[in-house]
């Protein structure tokens, strides 16, 4: 079938409103309000999507995926595993705002981090086949949600926030690991498999770029410093307990 070019260019832009509306960059250079009118045109462009994808021979990215239930759910998760990912970018900042760090050497407390993702993503990688990927995201999504749980409580000491950050590294280890793109290969028809990865590529960027506009604002609203950011990892770790619960809809094995 000849390329779905129409369904490419319309996709391009959508995903290119969407990091307008997330980021808020076209903003800052042209000292506008456009970030609304960025997502209200992503509203659209994902209503003509879906039309021109429904009349394609050979669609970019074939709608039966979202009809089939298991890839549904596994694509929230890619989104929220992103969105647990993301939420790392501004631990080193609370590390330096709740506990002195000095900002050049903010990096150095999350080592911890970078070691326990590392342990995550090869531990996970040899245990998907026996645990299977249903249980070994339940077990990264709580991971992720008691770390960042612990993060919510900056006033009770670094070695807390030390300790909180190793379940922290190794949930993001295994959420962004195997499991979900083999969910995708098991569910997706042959002919699919490759717009079925592709998907989850997009919701992993979609939900990292939208935790670090929506830890920033969170922290903003409750107050800035630490405290703010405290209060904000709190709805992070809620939303990756969410994360967990729905994964128990997966289907066994």
């Amino acid at each position: 079938a000849p390329l779905d070019f129409a369904g490419l260019v319309v996709l391009f832009v959508l995903l290119f409103c969407v990091v307008l509306g997330i980021t808020r960059f076209g903003d800052q250079y042209t000292g506008l309000l456009l970030w609304p009118w960025s997502l209200a045109a992503a509203a659209g462009l994902l209503a003509l999507f879906v039309r021109v994808e429904s009349r394609a021979a050979q669609p970019i990215i074939p709608l039966s995926l979202f009809a089939n239930r298991q890839l549904a759910i596994t694509y929230t998760l890619t989104t929220g595993a992103g969105f647990g990912m993301g939420s790392v970018v501004f631990l080193a900042t609370l590390a330096t705002l709740a506990h002195g760090i000095d900002p050049r050497k903010a990096g150095f407390v999350l080592l911890p981090l970078v070691v326990a993702s590392m342990i995550g993503a090869a531990g996970g990688g040899r245990l998907m086949n026996r645990l299977g990927p249903r249980t070994l995201m339940v077990g990264g999504f709580l991971s992720l949600a008691l770390g960042y749980l612990g993060m919510a409580f900056p006033q009770l000491g670094l070695w807390l926030f030390l300790a909180a950050s190793l379940p922290v590294g190794l949930g993001v280890g295994i959420v962004v690991g195997g499991s979900l793109r083999s969910i995708a290969i098991d569910e997706a028809l042959v002919t699919s498999r490759t717009a079925a990865q592709g998907v989850i590529n997009m919701g992993t960027a979609i939900g990292t770029l939208t935790s670090a506009a929506a830890v920033s604002a969170l922290a903003d609203f409750s107050g800035g410093g630490a405290a703010g950011f405290g209060k904000a990892y709190a709805v992070v770790a809620a939303i990756m307990t969410m994360m967990m619960l729905l994964t128990l809809r997966l289907r066994r094995g």
